[in-house]
C-alpha cells in the first residue's frame, strides 16, 4: 500500500514538472514571438520613416517645380498632385532643444562635476547619447551647414568656455640656420608666387648722330641718351714775362 502511495505521488509530481516546464516553455516563447513582432515593427516603422524621407526628396523639387512653371503642371498633372500631397505630409518630429536640456539636466544631476567647474563637453555628449539612445528620434533631413553653425554658436553663447590659465615662456629657441631660412622662404613662394614683372627689353643697337648718342631697344624704341661731343671753351693761358716787361729772346 505505501509502496503504491509513492509511486502515485511520484507520478503527480513528473506530471507537475512536466506542466510547469510546458508552462515556462509557452512563456518563452511568447515572449520570444512578443520580441520578434515588436523588432518587426520597430522594422517596419523604420522603413516607412526612411520611405517616407526618400519620398519627400523627390517630392519637395518636383511640388516646387510644378508651383512655379504652369508648363510642368500641364504636362505632369498628376504627378504634381502627388508630389504635392506627399509634401503636405508632417515630417517626422525631432528631438527638442527642451528634451535634450532636460537630459543634460538630468545626467549632471546623477554625475555632477567637480566643485567650481563647469560641466565638460564629454559629459555632456555623455548625456546627450544616453538620452538618443534611449529615446531615438525618428530619419529626418540631415541638418545643413548653416543650422549646425547656429546650434555650435548657440550653445557658445548660452555656456561660454572659461579663461584659461597663461602659460609660462619656453626658453628662446635657436637662430635658423641659412638652409632653414631658405627652405621656408622655397615653400612660402611655392604656396604664394610672387606675380610676374612685365617683359623686359634689350639693347639693339646703339650709334653717334650729330653728337647726339641713339639707344634702339629690341622693342624698336629709339632713345636719345644725351649729347657726346665737347662743346666747353677751352681757354689758353698767355706766357708769363719778366720784371722789365721783355720777352727774352733765345740765344745761340
Amino acid at each position: 500500500m505505501t509502496r503504491r502511495f509513492n509511486r502515485t505521488r511520484l507520478l503527480l509530481l513528473a506530471v507537475a514538472v512536466a506542466l510547469l516546464a510546458y508552462l515556462v516553455g509557452a512563456q518563452v516563447l511568447t515572449q520570444v514571438r512578443a520580441n520578434e513582432q515588436a523588432d518587426q515593427r520597430a522594422q517596419a516603422q523604420q522603413q516607412a520613416a526612411e520611405s517616407a524621407q526618400d519620398a519627400r526628396a523627390v517630392a519637395d523639387p518636383l511640388a516646387e517645380l510644378c508651383r512655379t512653371d504652369p508648363s510642368v503642371a500641364a504636362r505632369v498633372g498628376d504627378a504634381c498632385r502627388i508630389a504635392a500631397e506627399v509634401r503636405q505630409e508632417p515630417e517626422p518630429p525631432a528631438v527638442s532643444r527642451a528634451d535634450i536640456a532636460a537630459a543634460v539636466a538630468d545626467y549632471l544631476r546623477r554625475n555632477p562635476p567637480p566643485a567650481g567647474r563647469s560641466a565638460s563637453l564629454d559629459q555632456i555628449t555623455t548625456a546627450v547619447a544616453e538620452y538618443l539612445t534611449a529615446t531615438p528620434p525618428q530619419p529626418g533631413r540631415p541638418p545643413t551647414a548653416a543650422e549646425i553653425n547656429a546650434a555650435v554658436t548657440g550653445y557658445l553663447a548660452d555656456n561660454p568656455p572659461r579663461p584659461g590659465r597663461d602659460g609660462a615662456d619656453g626658453e628662446p629657441g635657436r637662430t635658423p640656420t641659412s638652409d632653414e631660412i631658405d627652405a621656408a622662404v622655397a615653400r612660402y613662394l611655392d604656396a604664394n608666387p610672387p606675380p610676374k614683372g612685365e617683359p623686359g627689353r634689350g639693347i639693339a643697337n646703339t650709334r653717334v648722330q650729330n653728337c647726339r648718342l641713339l639707344v634702339t631697344y629690341t622693342t624698336g624704341e629709339t632713345v636719345d641718351v644725351g649729347e657726346t661731343c665737347s662743346t666747353t671753351t677751352i681757354t689758353v693761358p698767355e706766357p708769363p714775362t719778366d720784371d722789365g716787361g721783355l720777352i727774352p729772346t733765345p740765344t745761340r
